[in-house]
């Protein structure tokens, strides 16, 4: 099994579930820190006081709002979707 296969397994299992169950202000974090972002860049690119996001980000305190500014500046798309489990239907 190559190093790949293992990835896509862990991915289609543990992995996503883990990511999942990671709270919004993790996966802030862990997104700056895979881009290399410090936190301080990721406030003056959202306009907002360094200390303000770090207190937003201790209580993982966000507006659906402010999550897509975030994804914004780590340059990235945010999908926040409820489906309908009777006709599956994304809302």
């Amino acid at each position: 099994m190559t190093f790949y296969n293992v990835y896509d397994t862990l991915k289609e299992t543990k992995f996503s579930r883990c990511i999942m169950e990671m709270t919004v202000a993790e996966k802030v974090r862990l997104v700056a820190q895979r881009k290399g972002i410090k936190l301080y860049v990721l406030a003056e690119r959202t306009g907002q006081s360094r200390q303000n996001l770090s207190n937003k980000l201790g209580n993982d305190d966000f507006t659906e709002r402010q999550m897509r500014e975030l994804a914004g500046a780590l340059d990235c798309d945010l999908q926040i979707n409820f489906i309908d489990r009777e006709t599956g239907e994304t809302i």
